[in-house]
């Protein structure tokens, strides 16, 4: 569960290297994400420079590890699928106004999840006849931090397969918009 600088060193090249890592364990992506901050940026021995952006389909629990820094990972601008988004907080709310007002400080992500599922499903009921027509893929809603498109499972049921696409910028999470 580790790498060593010669196993990678010749697959890097000039300009931008992307570099996707799937594990679930910490000891590793601490090791790859540390070896993979030596590589970016200049090389005054190669006279070269070097972006280097890391990628994984499965943010797990490894990547929260403390042996993992998030310093590193937000100089890789590591991209992860998320099913929300970080809230924009200079973005206007009126749910989350109403919270504060109410409650005297922000919504978590469970009370901003409650809300957006609740508004998700009473829309798709004003709609539609019946929540399974509301249910159509074709449809995707979105509203403060999550979206919501529906598939079938193959033997009955629904799941959400609506997700973002986030990146670590300057140390906070954000949306990839392109």
């Amino acid at each position: 569960f580790y790498i060593t600088i010669q196993d990678i060193e010749e697959q890097f090249v000039e300009g931008w290297n992307l570099v996707f890592l799937e594990t679930n364990n910490a000891g590793f992506a601490s090791n790859v994400t540390s070896m993979l901050n030596a590589f970016n940026g200049e090389d005054e021995e190669l006279e070269i420079e070097r972006q280097i952006m890391l990628m994984t389909t499965n943010k797990n629990r490894a990547w929260e590890s403390e042996n993992v820094s998030n310093l590193s990972l937000s100089k890789l601008q590591f991209h992860y699928p998320s099913a929300n988004k970080p809230q924009d907080e200079n973005a206007s709310n009126s749910f989350v106004k109403a919270y504060e007002r109410r409650f005297y400080t922000t919504p978590n992500r469970y009370a901003i999840r409650g809300f957006d599922l609740t508004m998700d499903v009473l829309l798709r009921l004003a709609t539609a006849n019946d929540l399974y027509d509301a249910s159509s893929s074709d449809i995707e809603t979105e509203y403060v931090e999550n979206k919501f498109r529906y598939g079938k499972k193959m033997f009955g049921g629904y799941f959400n397969e609506a997700m973002y696409i986030v990146k670590f910028d300057n140390l906070k999470i954000v949306e990839v918009k392109q």
